[in-house]
């Protein structure tokens, strides 16, 4: 990912984070979509950012987990 501007939303793969994150998207957002079980949905969200022509990948962490985040 080039862009200079990278934003990590939490809970991306659907609900509020994935609206967070496409909408991050469409305003130029690079976004990493972290997610703790959904990994299907969360890839697909990061691909519909990537739709959006920004750089955008999935990634497992459980952000209660203090040694995740």
């Amino acid at each position: 990912m080039d862009n200079p501007k990278v934003v990590v939303i939490t809970g991306a793969s659907r609900g509020i984070g994935a609206s967070t994150a496409l909408l991050a998207a469409a305003t130029g957002w690079s976004v990493c979509v972290n997610y703790r079980s959904e990994k299907a949905l969360a890839e697909g969200v990061a691909r519909e950012c990537r739709d959006l022509g920004v750089g955008a990948f999935a990634h497992r962490a459980d952000v209660a987990a203090e040694d995740q985040v």
